[in-house]
């Protein structure tokens, strides 16, 4: 396995989950895509994105902080303008990350994810209360409200 990689996720999956590997979906334009293939050229309406994925967290952040130290916004027109924060990155404005608010939605009332994917949920939930975080359910639109917003 590579200590580090690129990937830029069809239809937004993450193929890290669990495997063991840590990823990062980025927002749009983040990182630039100059110098790489993307079969989603053109679609505007469908961006994609690039994201490392790593087989560990602070491979995560040595290769986003290098990508955005390398001021990818002064070669690239669609890349960000967004400097590295350390600040942000330890969650200042959050008391640190020790007490942060998770929210879940188990069921979007249009596809019920099968039983696995609802006990890692269940598990993570659990796991991130133990470590005096909050987990919020959240509930999609259901029935005629759904189709009243989406139509």
């Amino acid at each position: 396995m590579l200590p580090l990689t690129c990937h830029s996720p069809p239809r937004n999956s993450v193929p890290a989950a669990f495997c063991g590997i840590y990823a990062l979906r980025p927002s749009y334009n983040r990182i630039p895509f100059c110098g790489t293939s993307n079969a989603m050229q053109g679609f505007e309406g469908i961006q994609s994105v690039l994201g490392p994925l790593s087989v560990s967290v602070d491979g995560l952040k040595t290769f986003f902080k290098a990508i955005v130290d390398a001021q990818p916004w002064r070669y690239d027109p669609l890349a960000l303008y967004m400097p590295w924060n350390e600040e942000a990155y330890q969650l200042a404005e959050h008391g640190g990350g020790r007490s942060l608010c998770f929210g879940f939605n188990r069921n979007n009332g249009v596809v019920k994810p099968d039983p696995p994917y609802l006990r890692a949920l269940d598990t993570l939930e659990a796991a991130l209360v133990a470590q005096g975080h909050t987990g919020a359910s959240r509930s999609s639109l259901q029935g005629p409200e759904r189709s009243r917003r989406w139509n």
